[in-house]
């Protein structure tokens, strides 16, 4: 069940992941705003952080992404409310 269209990552900020010895080890942190459209309103302002790890051929192995979900429901409540 789709609830929202026009999903973008805004905002985006792209920095390198390290060991733990603060050396990049190849894999990617992200900083973004989320924004979508639900129904006639938009949702805007859900911000979120994901990390991204790679194999030697440079494919995604891991994606971690963490979310502001509580104020992302609180928004689709209120918009759906009106």
């Amino acid at each position: 069940m789709q609830i929202s269209d026009n999903i973008k990552a805004n905002d985006r900020d792209f920095y390198p992941t390290v060991d733990s010895n603060f050396v990049p080890d190849g894999g990617v942190r992200i900083y973004a705003t989320w924004t979508a459209d639900l129904g006639d309103n938009a949702m805007d302002g859900i911000k979120a952080y994901e990390v991204f790890k790679f194999n030697n051929n440079n494919k995604i192995i891991e994606v971690d992404e963490y979310m502001d979900m509580t104020g992302m429901l609180n928004k689709i409540s209120e918009l759906t409310a009106e």
